[in-house]
Parts: structure tokens; sequence; C-alpha cells
């Protein structure tokens, strides 16, 4: 699935396909279009995981706009994979944590003392992906 191919329907979504989330006050990062399936989207560039009752909330707020479930994580316990697959969605994850490119100096300051993979760019190189699950 390349990312550049979806077309945006919106951001920080509480509101689709005529349905209001009102249940709580969580939103979707995005709702993308491809193909003519909408897919609501979390981006998560963290370096812990996201948090499971959020991630519980996300998939129903993707149920409810009848929207298919795309998380973009850094890193996930294999059993959250596993849970937006079965809800029939799609998990991207890398394993670099990405800052804007103003943030160099801080960026490699991290690295040195803790050696985690983070970086500082203006643009994803090739190879920062980790796994796909369909």
């Amino acid at each position: 699935m390349a990312l550049l191919a979806l077309l945006p329907l919106g951001t920080k979504i509480t509101e689709h396909n005529g349905k209001k989330w009102e249940k709580t006050g969580n939103d979707l990062d995005f709702v993308f279009s491809k193909d003519g399936i909408d897919w609501g989207c979390e981006i998560k560039n963290t370096l812990g995981y996201i948090d499971k009752d959020e991630l519980d909330i996300k998939i129903k707020m993707c149920h409810f706009f009848n929207v298919k479930p795309l998380f973009i994580m850094r890193y996930a316990p294999k059993t959250y994979n596993h849970l937006v697959y079965i809800n029939g969605g799609f998990t991207l994850l890398f394993k670099t944590q990405i800052y804007e490119l103003g943030q160099i100096e801080p960026v490699n300051r991290i690295k040195e003392i803790t050696g985690l993979p983070v970086i500082s760019t203006k643009s994803i190189p090739d190879g920062i992906w980790y796994h796909r699950q369909i």
C-alpha cells in the first residue's frame, strides 16, 4: 500500500459518513480513501506502545464510521497487530522514531546517550519500515 496513493478526507476525525463519535473524547488522526475504501488512520511516532485502551477505542471508532483501521506505529506488540488484523485492518510498523529536521542536535544526543533508533529528517528514508501486516 503506497501511502501517497491515499486521498486524505480529513484530520482529527470525530465525524464521518454522517455519524458523530460522542462516546469518548477521542478522534482519529486521519481518514483516507483508496480505491473506494475509507481507512481510519492513527499514527504513533512514540518510543512507547500505543495504550491498549486507546487502541481498542480507535478500532471501535473505525467500526462505528465503517472504515478500515490503519495503524502506523513505531513498534507494537504482536497481540496489538493481530487485534487490528482480525478487525479488518492493517498495521505498518517502523523501527526508528522520527523527529523534524530542526532537531538534529538533540536527536544525535538521544542516539548517543540511549542508543535508541531515532533520526531527524525531512522525509522518510527507505528501509525504515520494520513490519507490515495485512
